[in-house]
């Protein structure tokens, strides 16, 4: 496995829980179960075992979280630029079914390829663009819309 892969599963695992500490112990684990179960299957491509590992710890931990919580301080290590506003992105994990926040952070922010997870998760590649669609559609209803002409008020509060 290469440096990437392992910064991508934290990646997965912050995005999902919100935590960095547990993100990184999290993405440990599936490197681990990541390793038990290529060294076990050598047949399967490593992407759909990796992608198999990190949905089985999250789905093991899932539980002890609640959606929509508060993130964590940041390391420098996680790039997020200064001022970047996670409101949006925290309103919609609080509110999305796991399906569609797995799918979209597997395939929008780590991207995998849509047939990578579909094949890892035994669905069609119709049903994992299906609930990614409604997982952007989602997302963009709790996102501002960065392209909408700014308006100037005018004395009375008017808009010019």
């Amino acid at each position: 496995m290469i440096a990437v892969d392992a910064q991508s599963i934290a990646l997965f695992f912050f995005f999902t829980f919100m935590d960095e500490r547990i993100a990184l112990v999290s993405a440990g684990k599936a490197i681990k179960t990541f390793r038990k179960n290529f060294a076990k299957h050598p047949e399967i491509p490593a992407q759909i075992t990796l992608i198999r590992s990190v949905i089985k710890i999250w789905e093991a931990e899932k539980d002890n979280f609640s959606k929509g919580r508060q993130a964590t301080a940041f390391s420098k290590e996680w790039n997020i630029p200064k001022g970047f506003d996670l409101n949006p992105w925290k309103e919609f994990q609080k509110n999305s079914t796991d399906e569609e926040l797995i799918s979209l952070v597997l395939v929008k922010i780590l991207k995998f390829k849509a047939s990578e997870v579909a094949l890892a998760v035994n669905l069609s590649e119709g049903t994992v663009n299906f609930r990614l669609a409604k997982a952007l559609i989602r997302l963009g209803k709790y996102s501002e819309n960065p392209f909408a002409p700014i308006q100037k008020k005018g004395r009375l509060g008017l808009v010019r």
